[in-house]
């Protein structure tokens, strides 16, 4: 497995010291088991993908797009699955940030 480099740059958020790091490839750890899970967040359809991050990125919540035909476009479906996703998360105190990402190479959306 080829291991990468990233750069951390110090920022001040909030009075705290943060680092938000960056390279070409970032693979964040996640956990899909159903202990760890919180059950119903997430939606039923392949579109979206929902996962919770293990590690240090604990109580975050990953919303990964999947839509290569349609290059992830924000159609009204999946808008609406996306609605549906957020309200279940809402619930959710621990929560603490939702990434939103494109499984689609070289596309967010469009």
């Amino acid at each position: 497995m080829k291991t990468l480099k990233y750069l951390f740059h110090p920022t001040t958020i909030c009075r705290m010291q943060t680092y938000i790091f960056s390279s070409q490839r970032r693979y964040l750890a996640t956990e899909k088991s159903a202990e760890t899970a919180s059950p119903g967040i997430g939606p039923l359809a392949p579109e979206l993908q929902v996962n919770n991050l293990t590690g240090d990125h604990q109580n975050v919540i990953e919303i990964a797009f999947n839509r290569p035909e349609r290059r992830n476009a924000l159609g009204k479906q999946l808008l609406n699955e996306l609605e549906a996703t957020i309200d279940s998360i809402k619930d959710y105190q621990a929560v603490r940030c939702i990434l939103f990402r494109s499984m689609v190479p070289n596309v967010f959306c469009s």
